[in-house]
């Protein structure tokens, strides 16, 4: 996921640049959902609304296509929608 693209959001800016360059405190993780699925998650700090936010991004990755998508994000522990998600992920590559 690190080294892959948000085409629909950029196609010059890896997942891994744009998340280490935005948020403070970075850290990746992966696991298995309770469904089976592979799960990368990204967890990080950054500035909302003038104060300081964890915030959650969860990518499914398919790993017979070789392909992933954003399929969670939350600010503070609450979740967003996909609409709310679509803004987050702008954010995040126009910085």
């Amino acid at each position: 996921v690190q080294d892959g693209m948000l085409t629909n959001i950029s196609d010059d800016e890896t997942v891994g640049e744009a998340f280490e360059d935005f948020f403070d405190e970075p850290e990746w993780d992966t696991f298995e959902s309770d469904k089976g699925k592979r799960i990368v998650e990204f967890n990080g700090v950054c500035e909302f609304y003038g104060d300081e936010a964890d915030v959650c991004i969860q990518f499914e990755v398919d790993e017979d296509k070789e392909e992933f998508e954003v399929t969670y994000i939350s600010i503070d522990g609450d979740s967003l929608n996909d609409f709310e998600i679509v803004g987050v992920l702008e954010a995040i590559y126009e910085d």
